[in-house]
């Protein structure tokens, strides 16, 4: 367990109580195995006897919190990003890091008019509509397998934000939140993290996107 242990460390270190957090998500499994054995040994005691009158609560799986960024490139190849707690837990190739931070703002385009020589409160609210989202990432690209400069990840993650498109999101908290597309607008942070060689922390600045067809069928 030490080296997993160590991966929290940098969450700990950057986004402080994520840390904890990320470890109980990676402890699950061990959490499921104690419950398993338990189980087994309580049945062998008392004759297979069920547990009666005990409340029993399923060991959560944080999969809401996994992410697939897809784009196209200007040569017209697919280019996708994973972002999965996966990626702590095993070494797994096509994971590039686990999920990142997120941050949602919204606002709303309010029309108001002022009335000349009204009392107080003498504004005319014209219309209301809504602002998109503007979304804020924050996350890190390790090394799991030689804890060396991630520079694959580097390559990659630059290599996407390349892309000048609009790309698809597939994460089930985007989509309770009717997001589907978004572009990216900045890298405002790209830098290594101090003590810990291995590590590039970023953030990606975003906006939510509704595709043409559906503001021009909604405006009608």
């Amino acid at each position: 367990m030490r080296y997993v242990f160590d991966i929290f460390q940098r969450f700990q270190s950057i986004y402080g109580f994520v840390g904890a957090n990320a470890q109980g998500l990676a402890n699950r499994g061990l959490f499921s195995a104690a419950i398993a054995y338990n189980d087994a040994k309580y049945n062998g005691a008392n004759n297979g006897k069920e547990f009666n009158n005990i409340p029993v609560y399923t060991v959560a799986e944080y999969n809401f919190a996994d992410m697939e960024l897809k784009g196209v490139d200007s040569k017209g190849n697919k280019q996708i990003l994973k972002f999965s707690f996966d990626s702590i837990l095993h070494d797994t190739p096509d994971i590039l890091a686990p999920p990142p931070m997120v941050r949602f703002r919204r606002g709303k385009n309010i029309g108001e008019t002022t009335i000349d020589n009204g009392d107080d409160e003498s504004e005319i609210v014209e219309f209301f509509s809504l602002k998109s989202w503007e979304i804020d990432f924050n996350g890190l690209l390790i090394d799991m397998a030689e804890h060396q400069y991630p520079q694959s990840k580097v390559k990659e993650f630059c290599r996407f934000f390349e892309i000048n498109d609009v790309l698809e999101i597939v994460s089930p908290l985007f989509q309770d939140m009717g997001i589907n597309s978004i572009y990216l607008k900045e890298m405002p942070n790209f830098e290594p993290v101090a003590g810990f060689p291995d590590t590039i922390k970023f953030s990606l600045t975003a906006k939510s996107i509704k595709p043409a067809e559906f503001s021009i069928l909604n405006g009608q």
